[in-house]
């Protein structure tokens, strides 16, 4: 025995009845294994599965949980309590687990996760329980600066970052991982999926640019893994539960402006200073130049290349190499 039932109330703030671990038998930097003695006689018996007494699963999982904590970083000197850190990763062995019986749990490190190995249960023994699992690292926690300002029914992810003076209205949902850049602004209507990377002043949800909006509910529906840099602007829908609709792993540069109603799909690059007017699609991977203007309703396609300065004013097919005020073809995009 390396810790008694003494020494874990010293760690742990659990008490009986609803302390569920007895001794810890191995501890170490990554893995820890604790013991439970079930006899039977468990105020958790009565009417479960009477005649056949079943220790509950949630108990189960709540030693794991136990014996994880005792994994956790040492407190400061005098201080009776360990912070809550770190978590364990564990599994239980073959179930149901029945007075008498013994149930084995151990883990082991897997890469940039945990994998655990679950011993064999035996029907035999001395009627201990026994867990086990690795140290495993907490999720990363929302940061957000003094200055920024973030309203208190927005939804952030794990580990989103918030720099000095942005905002984040009511209902905005951010995805895990994401970073808000200094002085950008995401309004009410906005989803940001993960991943995402917004720089500096940002501009997300603004009213649609449309002489007739009236104020209408609307909404800028974003995926993962985008970047967006300074001072770019996106407006949502303009219409009654309208979507500007931006995909995954897009790069939109400094000064970009996406209209209302528009719908960048996937992979695709806008070149600094491009403006987008309202209800523009742009298909996977195409790649819009520098100061690129595109008229309202035009349709760019997949893998499309426009050089920078042109004047889009009608649909541009896939593959195609476009240049020029207005635009013209001038042959595939072969490479």
């Amino acid at each position: 025995m390396i810790i008694d039932r003494e020494g874990i109330q010293k760690i742990i703030p659990h008490r009986p009845p609803f302390l569920f671990v007895d001794r810890i038998t191995e501890i170490n930097d990554t893995r820890i294994v604790g013991e439970k003695d079930v006899t039977g006689d468990e105020w958790f018996f009565a009417g479960h599965f009477p005649g056949t007494p079943v220790m509950p699963g949630v108990l189960i999982v709540e030693a794991i949980a136990q014996t994880g904590a005792c994994l956790a970083p040492l407190p400061p000197a005098g201080d009776a309590r360990r912070p809550a850190g770190d978590g364990v990763h564990g599994e239980v062995g073959a179930w149901p687990r029945r007075p008498g019986g013994r149930a084995g749990h151990g883990g082991r490190r897997g890469g940039r996760g945990r994998r655990v190995h679950v011993c064999d249960g035996s029907g035999a023994g001395g009627g201990d329980v026994t867990m086990a699992g690795d140290r495993v690292p907490s999720p990363a926690a929302t940061s957000i600066h003094p200055s920024a300002v973030v309203h208190a029914e927005a939804r952030l992810g794990r580990g989103v970052v918030v720099g000095p003076y942005a905002v984040i209205e009511a209902g905005v949902i951010i995805g895990d991982d994401t970073i808000i850049g200094p002085h950008s602004v995401v309004k009410s209507g906005v989803t940001l999926g993960q991943s995402n990377r917004l720089s500096v002043g940002v501009v997300l949800g603004e009213e649609p640019q449309h002489r007739r909006f009236a104020g209408e509910r609307s909404f800028v529906r974003i995926g993962s893994e985008n970047t967006f840099r300074e001072y770019v602007t996106v407006n949502r829908g303009y219409g009654e539960g309208e979507i500007t609709e931006i995909g995954d792993d897009n790069y939109l540069m400094s000064y970009v402006h996406i209209g209302h109603n528009c719908r960048i799909t996937t992979g695709v690059t806008i070149t600094s200073g491009a403006k987008l007017a309202g209800h523009v699609l742009v298909h996977e991977q195409a790649n819009l130049g520098g100061q690129v203007g595109v008229h309202q309703f035009v349709r760019v396609g997949r893998l499309v290349m426009v050089g920078g300065g042109s004047v889009l004013r009608q649909d541009v097919p896939p593959f195609v190499l476009a240049f020029g005020v207005p635009a013209h073809a001038y042959g595939l995009n072969s490479v």
